[in-house]
């Protein structure tokens, strides 16, 4: 049995490693930055992005991986998505353990998603306009409560394709791990 002495030296040692960890990290993340940023604005392609990491040590390869996932979003252009994930896939090809496939699918599901939630937000918006509408064709506004209602129908479906969204986001990072 270990004694308090021992079990608070050895919480401190995972300590010190956890804040190394995390220092390494945000040194790492500003080294990929520049590369990423001329990437974002495709002032290069994935092809040069890939020639560009294709000597990095797998903990690189994974770090601008989460940094690439961390900036796909809900409200993205499927193009975008796109463009990230094949970045994504070409910085997986550098390593000795591939997940291609599984990426891909992930990604494609993202932008299914994001079509749909598209879609979806473009019904509800013009549903809300039809409603306002009507409404001001009677010579009324929309009370309190339609408002409301409205409102709540909008955080509920936001809500909805944000967890779903987020959920894949977490499964892509996990997979690049």
């Amino acid at each position: 049995m270990k004694s308090a002495l021992e079990i608070a030296l050895a919480r401190a040692d995972e300590l010190t490693n956890n804040s190394e960890e995390k220092i390494n990290t945000v040194e790492l993340r500003e080294k990929l930055k520049p590369l990423l940023a001329k990437f974002f604005k495709s002032q290069i392609d994935k092809d040069q992005f890939w020639q560009e990491m294709k000597d990095a040590e797998t903990v690189e390869l994974v770090e601008a991986q989460l940094m690439l996932i961390n900036s796909v979003g809900l409200r993205n252009q499927p193009e975008q998505i796109n463009r990230r994930k094949e970045a994504v896939l070409a910085l997986e090809s550098l390593k000795e353990q591939q997940k291609t496939a599984y990426l891909e699918q992930s990604f494609d599901q993202l932008v299914g998603l994001q079509q749909q939630y598209s879609e979806q937000r473009e019904q509800i918006n013009d549903k809300i306009k039809s409603q306002m509408e009507k409404q001001r064709q009677q010579g009324q506004g929309l009370d309190n409560q339609a408002k409301t209602q409205l409102s709540q129908q909008v955080q509920r479906f936001q809500k909805m394709f944000n967890d779903k969204f987020n959920k894949l986001l977490e499964s892509l990072k996990e997979a690049v791990q």
